[in-house]
């Protein structure tokens, strides 16, 4: 099973009109280095230099979507879609930007900054 994180938007966004980020919740990145603890992470090169040292060191990195993975931090390397899908949910909205669709998932849990989606079959 493949699972896949992405940080959104409250309205879906995951990069604003000037390229910034959506605002991350506090826990983020606690949860973040806990979920990758060990595993291997499929990135892209673009994230990949984006990534801070601490992050960088929980988990070991390839941006080939060829090798296997545990985790996929998304957007372009979700052209294969996750097995199950992890969003961090941001409290403010973008109001535009790059959107991302849930399209071809179905929610399963869904709180405050945390939702968790399983793919269709």
């Amino acid at each position: 099973m493949t699972v896949g994180t992405v940080l959104l938007s409250k309205d879906n966004f995951y990069i604003g009109p000037k390229g910034e980020l959506p605002v991350r919740p506090s826990w983020d990145k606690s949860f973040i280095t806990k979920l990758i603890q060990g595993k291997r992470v499929l990135v892209s090169k673009n994230t990949l230099v984006t990534l801070p040292k601490s992050i960088l060191d929980a988990a070991y990195f390839t941006t080939n979507p060829e090798l296997p993975y545990d985790v996929n931090f998304g957007i372009s390397t979700f052209k294969n879609k996750p097995d199950l899908l992890l969003v961090v949910r941001s409290n403010k909205d973008l109001n535009a930007g790059k959107k991302f669709r849930l399209d071809g998932y179905i929610a399963m849990v869904e709180l405050k900054n945390l939702e968790v989606y399983t793919k269709e079959v």
